[in-house]
C-alpha cells in the first residue's frame, strides 16, 4: 500500500513539473525540470529605436535629437538684479544650439525629459540666490551665503522636468548681490543640461 502510495506521488510531481515546462516554452521560454531554475527574461527582442552616428560610430537614442549645452559665466556680477536672468555667457558645449548666450535662455527643440544642473559662487560677507526657471515657473532654487569678509560660498542644485518644445529655461536672481564668475580659470558659476529622452 505504501509503494502504491508513493508511486501516485511521484507521478503527479512528474506531471506536474512536464505542465509547467509546457506552459513556460509556450511563453516563449525553455524551462528545465527541476527545482532548482532561475527564471531569466529573454529581450532579445525588444526592439530600440537607435541609430549609429557616422562621424563618431556611437549609438544614440532617437535619431537625430543629440541636445546638451554646457555653460559658465566669465565675469562677476558686482549688481545682480532681482529678477534679472543670468547670462552665463561662456560656452562650452551647445550641441542642438538650444542654448543663446546673449540671453542665457536655453530654448528646447525637441520635447522631452531634460536634466538641469547649476552652480552659483559669492565672495565674502554676502548672500546671492537663485531660482532655475522653466516658462516663468519656479522649478527650485540655490543660495550661496558667506559668513564673514573672508568667506567664499558655492550652492548648486539640480532638476530632471518634462520640458515643453519651444519652452524655455533659465537662471533667474531673486536677491540683489554680486554674483563670481570666473576667477583664474576656476568656473564657479555654471549652468548644464541635456536631453534624457525625448517625450512629447
Amino acid at each position: 500500500m505504501a509503494l502504491f502510495v508513493l508511486f501516485l506521488v511521484a507521478s503527479a510531481t512528474a506531471r506536474s513539473m512536464e505542465h509547467l515546462s509546457a506552459e513556460n516554452q509556450i511563453a516563449g521560454e525553455y524551462v528545465a525540470p527541476d527545482s532548482n531554475h532561475q527564471f531569466k527574461t529573454d529581450i532579445s527582442d525588444i526592439e530600440t529605436e537607435t541609430a549609429e552616428d557616422d562621424e563618431t560610430g556611437l549609438s544614440h537614442w532617437f535619431g537625430n535629437n543629440k541636445i546638451a549645452f554646457s555653460t559658465y559665466l566669465s565675469r562677476r556680477y558686482n549688481h545682480l538684479g532681482k529678477g534679472q536672468h543670468v547670462k552665463f555667457d561662456k560656452v562650452l558645449l551647445n550641441d542642438g544650439d538650444g542654448y543663446e548666450a546673449s540671453t542665457g535662455v536655453f530654448r528646447a527643440k525637441v520635447s522631452g525629459v531634460y536634466m538641469f544642473t547649476y552652480a552659483i559662487a559669492q565672495r565674502n560677507k554676502n548672500e546671492i540666490r537663485v531660482n532655475l526657471m522653466y516658462d516663468g515657473k519656479i522649478i527650485n532654487g540655490a543660495v550661496a551665503e558667506g559668513r564673514h569678509t573672508y568667506h567664499d560660498a558655492q550652492g548648486t542644485n539640480t532638476a530632471i522636468i518634462h520640458v515643453c518644445k519651444d519652452k524655455a529655461v533659465w537662471i533667474e536672481a531673486v536677491t540683489c548681490g554680486p554674483l563670481e564668475g570666473n576667477s583664474a580659470d576656476r568656473r564657479f558659476t555654471t549652468f548644464s543640461g541635456f536631453l534624457l529622452y525625448a517625450r512629447r
